[in-house]
């Protein structure tokens, strides 16, 4: 074979092994990829959650009423199936953060009233509410009209506010001095009042 012969034959051998090499992985690469696609792809799938609101009580989940995202399967094998709640449609999401946004709005301005009712009370009654009452030959007052009616009506009479007194608290007096009236004017705000007693100057014989 002349030299000219052999460089040919060696150069198509040479080319022969490039295309083999850079055929032969090709389809495990493409298929390697393909894998991941469909792997990130469940993974995407599986991660999706959906909307539910909630008819019960769930532990560790929310309370009745409430708007839950969960998984799928956990809404349908433990959430619906067991009447703890369904799943929420854009229309009732919708409706239901309505719902929360206005109670959100009206337990706000509830607080501001009552924040503002409590320092109207302070400034009523800041040097406190003087009563005078009969006692008796020991000094002892027994006086069944102190009592939570009458500090509303006080309320009432010198504030122009109206309260329930049910919600007044007010110790038993028994005897002359102070005691503090308490208006639970809301679950965050209450007011106090300083009720004086002080023996009437008027003495029925």
């Amino acid at each position: 074979m002349r030299g000219t012969d052999f460089v040919l034959a060696l150069a198509c051998l040479l080319s022969a092994a490039t295309a083999l090499l850079l055929n032969g992985p090709a389809p495990q690469v493409a298929g390697q990829r393909a894998g991941r696609v469909v792997m990130m792809g469940k993974k995407a799938k599986g991660s999706k959650m959906v909307t539910v609101v909630l008819e019960a009580d769930v532990d560790e989940l929310g309370e009745k009423g409430d708007l839950v995202q969960v998984k799928p399967a956990y809404a349908e094998n433990v959430i619906v199936s067991k009447g703890l709640g369904q799943v929420a449609s854009q229309e009732m999401i919708d409706r239901i953060a309505a719902e929360m946004a206005a109670a959100k709005a009206a337990k706000s301005a509830a607080k501001k009233k009552a924040t503002d009712t409590a320092a109207e009370l302070q400034r009523v009654f800041g040097k406190g509410l003087v009563t005078e009452v009969q006692v008796g030959a020991a000094g002892e007052v027994d006086d069944p009209s102190l009592n939570v009616e009458w500090i509303a009506s006080q309320i009432k009479e010198r504030a122009s506010v109206t309260v329930d007194p049910s919600i007044i608290m007010l110790p038993e007096v028994k005897e002359l001095g102070s005691v503090i009236a308490t208006v639970n004017l809301h679950e965050d705000v209450t007011a106090s009042i300083k009720v004086v007693v002080e023996k009437s100057k008027i003495t029925f014989v």
